[in-house]
């Protein structure tokens, strides 16, 4: 268990209502720089207060004057070179931890409130009907190294199924990552087998044709590491 009694907080606090002068600052400023480490049960403490219920400010909102404060102290602030640097360095190191960039994404796009279009739902409808494994992921609630499949396997296979349509994926500046190609290397890279369904396929296809593709792909087997049997 943690113990908080040490963490004195409010009018706990001895020095609750008074101020550090700006000399003081400065010298509590150098005397910690790149010295002071927190051991993890203090961070696990300072997380709590900080977090939820925890934080003196939960369940509150800032009025429309401290708002409109807030937004004109930050209006036409800009950060230095040096910080601009400081922060894109940052930034970069923290999108190169897959966790952190899988969970951004997903944000991202359930942010937008992205729905299931009208091929898509074909698909799903199939999916159903068939009572295949599958569920829609198409809404950023699942990604694979840095991409988000339409459809995924729930029931333990590494499977996907993608609905490319035609003109975000056969223009002449599309990316890599966005051809056929380039969407199954992907995900073979990650032991996930891919199939790719074109939005014109599948207005050709009869639902009879389109179920027995989808259903030899779920019965397709995949190598370890990568490939198909």
């Amino acid at each position: 268990m943690i113990q908080f009694a040490s963490l004195r907080v409010g009018e706990l606090n001895s020095f609750f209502g008074r101020h550090h002068s700006a000399e003081s600052k400065l010298k509590v400023s150098k005397a910690k720089t790149g010295t002071h480490v927190h051991t993890e049960e203090h961070k696990q403490a300072l997380s709590v207060l900080m977090t939820g219920e925890g934080n003196r400010f939960f369940g509150k909102q800032h009025t429309q004057e401290t708002r409109r404060k807030i937004s004109e102290f930050r209006m036409g602030r800009q950060d230095s070179a040096d910080t601009k640097i400081k922060k894109s360095i940052a930034a970069r190191l923290m999108w190169q931890d897959p966790a952190f960039r899988q969970q951004i994404l997903m944000a991202q796009r359930q942010g937008r409130k992205i729905k299931i279009n009208r091929v898509e739902r074909r698909i799903l409808n199939i999916i159903e009907r068939e009572k295949l494994p599958y569920r829609f992921s198409g809404d950023g609630s699942f990604v694979l190294g840095g991409y988000n499949p339409d459809f995924v396997q729930v029931n333990g296979k590494k499977k996907v199924i993608e609905v490319f349509g035609d003109y975000w994926h056969t223009n002449k500046k599309v990316e890599w990552h966005r051809t056929e190609l380039g969407r199954i290397n992907v995900c073979m890279q990650f032991g996930f087998d891919c199939l790719i369904l074109w939005q014109s396929e599948i207005k050709k296809l009869s639902d009879w044709e389109l179920t027995e593709k989808i259903l030899q792909f779920d019965k397709r087997k995949v190598k370890i590491g990568g490939g198909r049997w």
